[in-house]
Order: structure tokens, then sequence, then C-alpha cells
């Protein structure tokens, strides 16, 4: 306004300036410069040094107006961005949304590299934002929500959360978490311990995790199962426990198992067969000698081990053999 102001006042000043020679000195002037002569009234003459000097000044201000025009114009950009970072800093993305303004540069590259807490019950203006929160404190409640839109990444905290929810409720959803898992991260675990129990057996061996005890048990839980069942012979059956390691008492859960699967013969094959391998599954076979009230086979076979192992398999035994009313759940 005051750029308009300044030229539109500099046009009328010399056209007054113009007026007041011309109608005072009504002549002609000739001027020779390098040979060319020129020949003007005085009045012409009088002005061209203010014109060259309204010309210079817009110039200059023109320059520098657009200078500050680009200025504002980044600084803009700069600040249009400062809702990306806050929406960053509650989904978690540790992305940094690039900007040029070194002021709101620090303030990027803190929100980039923060963990944003909300106080309770605090809502933004802005209802995008605010829609965010609600749909953090749904997954914080056990939803799941759909946050394709978001574009988060795979390992990102609030994306685990959620694919974590939908696992709970949909064991299907295991498959597409295991595609995009190459870490034992716990959520890809606890997926491929949901796959274990859904899955083939040639799908859950071409998933490229270490299993867990966790995993393995929820394997052989199907084996010979009427319903969704998995079919092992022994030595796949050791193989399998081989790959993580289970103390004795994970061999006594491990019988548990298998007992809810199995007929009585078939767990005490599979048993004897895990002992004959691995020397702590003997409490497995132990345990199933005496669940199945074999006493006098569990006490040949407890007469293979020092006194001092498997030492609550002999206090339960010197109970029952005393006339004692004690259960075997109340020892193991």
């Amino acid at each position: 306004m005051r750029f308009k102001r300044y030229t539109l006042l500099s046009v009328i000043f010399i056209v007054l300036v113009v007026a007041y020679t011309h109608l005072n000195i009504d002549t002609l002037y000739t001027v020779d410069l390098f040979g060319y002569q020129e020949t003007f009234p005085v009045a012409i003459w009088v002005v061209i040094p203010a014109v060259l000097l309204l010309i210079a000044s817009i110039a200059h201000f023109g320059f520098y107006s657009l200078l500050g025009s680009i200025k504002r114009s980044r600084l803009d950009k700069d600040l249009n961005k400062s809702k990306a970072m806050v929406k960053n800093a509650l989904l978690k993305h540790s992305h940094m949304e690039q900007v040029k303004d070194e002021r709101l540069a620090l303030l990027a590259e803190l929100l980039a590299n923060s963990k944003v807490r909300l106080n309770e019950n605090f809502f933004f203006k802005d209802e995008e934002l605010n829609e965010i929160i609600s749909m953090l404190n749904r997954i914080d409640a056990g939803e799941y929500v759909d946050m394709g839109r978001f574009k988060l990444p795979f390992e990102n905290e609030i994306n685990m959360k959620n694919m974590a929810n939908r696992l709970d409720f949909d064991p299907g959803y295991a498959e597409k978490i295991l595609n995009n898992c190459t870490e034992p991260e716990a959520l890809c675990l606890k997926a491929f311990e949901a796959y274990a129990k859904t899955a083939d057996k040639k799908k859950i061996e071409r998933v490229a995790l270490k299993k867990t005890k966790a995993i393995v048990f929820a394997m052989l839980s199907r084996l010979h199962a009427e319903k969704n069942g998995l079919e092992f012979t022994k030595d796949e059956i050791v193989a399998l426990c081989k790959e993580v390691e289970l103390v004795s008492e994970d061999y006594i859960q491990l019988a548990k198992v298998l007992q809810k699967t199995l007929t009585p013969d078939e767990l005490l094959e599979t048993c004897y067969h895990l002992q004959l391998e691995i020397e702590e599954a003997s409490s497995a076979y132990l345990y199933v000698n005496l669940e199945l009230e074999k006493n006098n086979v569990a006490k040949e076979y407890l007469e293979q081990f020092d006194q001092d192992e498997l030492s609550r398999f002999r206090h339960y035994m010197i109970l029952k053999e005393n006339g004692a009313k004690v259960t075997l759940s109340e020892f193991i």
C-alpha cells in the first residue's frame, strides 16, 4: 500500500514540476552527448533525473519486496508442516519433516525424537488431530482401528499395538504379520504362536523365526487332534523340543499338553522316546507313569537316578506308599 502511495505521489510531483517549468520556461534546450544531439523542452530535461530516480526506486522496492515474498512463502510452507509434525509425534512416527526455517527446524527435530504423552481429556482445535487422539485411545483400550491411511512403518509402536489387538480376535491375521517379520519382536512371536495353532506343518516350518517354547507347545498341542490336528513322528517331536531350551519342568508341562490329544499308550510311548534322547524329559516320562498309576514302573525308573534327582517324585511316592491322601497335582 505504501509503495502504491509512493509511486502515485512521485508521478503527481513529476507532472507538477513539468507543468510549472513549462509554464515559466517555454524554451527548447539541446544537449550534445558523445556526438549525439537531443533537443527537448527545458521542462523535460528538468524531470528526467526525477523519472530515473523513480524507476530506480521502483526497481529497488520491487526487488526487496520479491525477496520478502519468497521468505514469507517459505515460512508459510514450513508453518503448514507444523500440523504434520504434531501428527507424526502423536503417531510415534520418527519421520522428521524437512523445514528451512531454523526456528522450526529445532522444533521438528525435537518432535521427531520425542514421545508425546497428552494430558487426560486434552483435545486440539483441529478435528483431524482430535480424530487421531480418539483412535489412539481406542487402540489403548484394546480395539483394532484401520490406520492404513497413515502409512505407518511395520515396526511403529502404535502400528504393532494395533495389529496385536486384531490378532487377539482374528488369529488368521497372523500370516499377514509374519510376512513382514524379520526380527523376533514380541508381536511377531505372538503371531507365530497363533499361526502355529492353525496353519499346516509346511507353512509353519517356512516361517523364518526362531521358535519359542510357546510356539513348540502350540504345535504339539495339535498332535493327533481331531480338529485341525497335525502329525509328527517321534523323531520330529524330539527335534522340535531340541530347537528350544526346555528344562525338566517344561517337559512335565508338555506331557500335560499332549495328554489332551493322545491316548494313554501314545502318551507313554511319546514320553519314553523323548527321555531316551533328552535327559530333561525324564520328568515327563515319570509324570505320565504316575498319572496313569503305573507306580511300579515309576519306582523302577526312579532307581536309575541319584537320590537327589527328581526329589519331588520321590517324596510323592513315599507319601503314597504310607497311605497319605495326596494328589500328583499337589506336588507337580
